[in-house]
């Protein structure tokens, strides 16, 4: 059973984007930031009916 619902990717407190799985995956295209470095992206997976929402920090 693939994951559907909706999720969100954050830095920091900002939502950057969001959108819905569809049979597990999704395609998204970040903002560009307006200077080069690394940054802290968190993916938010918000759930459904059947799967629980969960996180990940990269």
């Amino acid at each position: 059973m693939a994951p559907t619902g909706r999720f969100q990717i954050r830095h920091g407190s900002k939502i950057l984007r969001s959108g819905t799985l569809k049979n597990g995956k999704a395609t998204i295209t970040l903002p560009k930031f307006k200077k080069v470095r690394s940054y802290g992206l968190r993916v938010v997976y918000l759930g459904s009916t059947k799967v629980k929402k969960s996180h990940s920090s990269c």
